[in-house]
């Protein structure tokens, strides 16, 4: 009995110490940082009452004096995110099955996928609507294939975990029947993995619509880019009233979405 409570002692300061050590790591890497930037947090406090000032008296309130001018960009970010979410529904599904292991059927193409599609990945959305946007010019369709490429090489990975995720029963249940590898992803692999697809369908939906709201930013198009001309301009009022049509977009599609989402799954 002492043994063991010798021994629990010894596991719970082992325990403490480490994630004593942990807090202090964090904290060393948090200050290099600082140090790194420059960032002194004393500014940052001096300036807090400047920029809460320009907030409430300088770009607010929005006003809506231009509103019919900002439809037509409105209209044109919806339109982007349903496209580029469309086509990357149907690229990723199909990039899906050659990534999951269980259904692939070249492992060395699957390989070769994931290190492509992680690098899609992983390059920042805003970086490729820039790159994108010297190929095509401005515009929306700089924006429309950068959510394309990020839509699809993410969709792609969740959907293929998805497909590996399903047990070996199912398959095995399936083609005990005799059925060919075709008919067992057909009646076994889809009815099992469609709740995750419609789940990540819908997020993604609702990140692009997010994402091809700021593309403008670096000249992709849409709200974004109308956003970027009232800042040049220094038509704060303007900006706001973006802002909050931007935020009414976002809270609207998201209702819609999870209403959806509660419906089919």
């Amino acid at each position: 009995m002492f043994y063991r409570k010798k021994v629990s002692q010894l596991t719970y300061h082992a325990n403490k110490t480490k994630q004593r050590l942990i807090i202090i790591f964090i904290v060393v890497i948090f200050l290099i940082c600082m140090y790194m930037l420059e960032f002194n947090p004393i500014q940052f406090l001096i300036a807090l009452p400047e920029f809460i000032y320009f907030l409430f008296f300088k770009f607010f309130p929005p006003s809506f004096n231009e509103i019919t001018k900002y439809i037509p960009p409105i209209l044109d970010t919806i339109y982007a995110a349903v496209i580029s979410t469309f086509i990357s529904t149907i690229l990723g599904l199909l990039l899906a099955f050659l990534l999951a292991k269980k259904t692939s059927p070249f492992p060395l193409v699957s390989l070769l996928l994931r290190s492509f599609l992680s690098l899609f990945r992983n390059i920042p959305l805003l970086i490729w609507a820039a790159i994108l946007t010297i190929v095509f010019g401005i515009g929306i369709t700089a924006g429309i294939i950068a959510l394309i490429i990020f839509t699809t090489s993410f969709l792609a990975r969740v959907l293929s975990e998805a497909i590996d995720d399903i047990g070996n029963e199912v398959f095995e249940a399936v083609a005990f029947t005799g059925a060919t590898k075709i008919q067992v992803i057909k009646h076994g692999v889809i009815p099992s993995f469609m709740p995750s697809f419609y789940s990540w369908t819908l997020f993604l939906l609702e990140i692009n619509i997010k994402a091809s709201s700021i593309l403008g930013l670096v000249g992709a198009g849409g709200l974004g880019y109308e956003l970027k001309k009232s800042l040049d301009l220094f038509q704060y009022n303007n900006a706001s009233a973006l802002v909050l049509i931007m935020g009414i977009i976002m809270l609207t599609i998201e209702f819609v979405s999870n209403r959806i989402r509660s419906s089919l799954i």
